[in-house]
């Protein structure tokens, strides 16, 4: 007698369909380990894109410019007792060549508590001697009315 089990079609055929599986399955983890290097390359390139020091940098820097400002030259400047009048004389003096240029460390000292963080990371790449903000104040000489012009000597 022979003991040899003769293969029928239907046992062949769930052979064939169990290594047909295990190689959809060896595919997709293939593809899965694939696809997440991508997605991971992709987002550390955004994320360096947005994250660059000189972009951070000069973000706190014209916040920082922008607070002196508002807070400091206008309102030692324009005492609340002027009018406009006195406001628009005293401003379009300033107005072509802009008041004296404020460096780093002067923004830096005007407020340490509110701009702390950002004074800190702002000292970590610029010279605070060299770099400048100098104000050009604009009709109609309120609080918000004027245009910054930078001079950066950073290292990023």
């Amino acid at each position: 007698m022979n003991m040899v089990k003769k293969r029928t079609r239907s046992s062949y055929g769930r052979r064939v369909a169990r290594k047909k599986y295990d190689i959809t399955v060896v595919r997709r983890v293939v593809l899965w380990v694939i696809g997440l290097t991508i997605a991971t390359v992709v987002v550390g390139v955004v994320v360096c894109l947005v994250w660059s020091n000189e972009r951070v940098t000069k973000a706190k820097l014209d916040a920082m410019a922008k607070d002196y400002y508002e807070g400091y030259i206008y309102e030692n400047l324009i005492s609340g007792a002027m009018s406009q009048d006195e406001i628009n004389k005293t401003m379009e003096r300033y107005e072509g060549w802009g008041f004296a240029p404020v460096n780093l460390r002067q923004l830096l000292s005007y407020d340490e508590q509110k701009n702390g963080k950002g004074a800190e990371f702002v000292k970590n790449y610029c010279d605070e001697n060299d770099t400048s903000v100098k104000y050009y104040p604009e009709v109609p000489y309120d609080k918000k009315s004027y245009r910054l012009e930078y001079k950066y000597v950073c290292e990023w």
